[in-house]
């Protein structure tokens, strides 16, 4: 994440994560955290919502 950060803007990213609760320090920086779950379909839309391009990391 530090090296994406150096590249982009904060104000720019977007991570979506299965517990938001655990990426509260990305969102403290700025970053839009979102809820999204691959076991849970109905969460995907919104967490990719708006999203231009797309990185996924298993």
């Amino acid at each position: 994440m530090e090296t994406l950060v150096k590249k982009v803007p904060v104000n720019q990213l977007a991570v979506s994560v299965r517990n938001p609760e655990k990426a509260e320090g990305l969102q403290a920086r700025g970053v839009d955290v979102r809820h999204g779950d691959f076991d849970h379909p109905e969460t995907i839309d919104a967490a990719f919502a708006g999203v231009d391009r797309l990185l996924i990391i298993s």
